[in-house]
C-alpha cells in the first residue's frame, strides 16, 4: 500500500470513531433503556406505586392523627410535594447505586465501554440521561 492509501484508511478509521465520541452519552442511555426491558414492570411500579404508597401512608394515614393544617394549607397539601420529591430521590438513588456497582463488579460492562471511543464522562452522562428519562 502506498502512503496515501494508508492515510485514507486512517482517516476512515478516525471518521468511524467520531460518531461514538459525539453521541456516546446517548448510546449509553440507549443501552440502559434497552437493558431495562427485563425489569420494566417493576420500575414502573416503583416509579408510580412508591409515591402513592408514601402519599397514602404519610399523607392520608398520618393526616388523620395530625391536627388541622396551618392557615389555609392542609397537612396533605403541605406534605405531598415533599413525599413526591422523596420518591424521586429514591428512584435516583436506586438507579445510581446497584447498576453502577453491577457495571464495575458483577457485570463489568463499563470497562468495555471505556475501552471503546466512549469516554468515562460520556458513560456518566449517559447514566444520568437514563435516570432523567426514566
Amino acid at each position: 500500500m502506498t502512503d496515501t492509501a494508508l492515510r485514507q484508511d486512517a482517516q476512515r478509521a478516525l471518521a468511524g470513531g467520531a460518531a461514538p465520541r459525539r453521541w456516546g452519552s446517548w448510546y449509553i442511555a440507549e443501552h440502559r433503556i434497552r437493558a431495562m426491558k427485563g425489569y420494566a414492570g417493576d420500575a414502573i411500579f416503583q416509579s408510580f406505586g412508591n409515591p402513592l404508597i408514601y402519599l397514602f401512608a404519610l399523607g392520608v394515614g398520618l393526616a388523620s392523627l395530625v391536627p388541622q393544617g396551618i392557615g389555609e394549607v392542609s397537612y396533605l397539601q403541605f406534605v405531598a410535594p415533599a413525599l413526591m420529591a422523596t420518591a424521586a430521590m429514591t428512584v435516583a438513588a436506586n438507579e445510581t447505586s446497584y447498576p453502577i456497582m453491577m457495571g464495575f463488579k458483577w457485570n463489568p460492562i463499563f470497562f468495555g465501554m471505556n475501552a471503546s471511543p466512549i469516554t468515562g464522562g460520556q458513560i456518566v452522562n449517559g447514566m444520568m440521561i437514563h435516570i432523567a428519562l426514566r
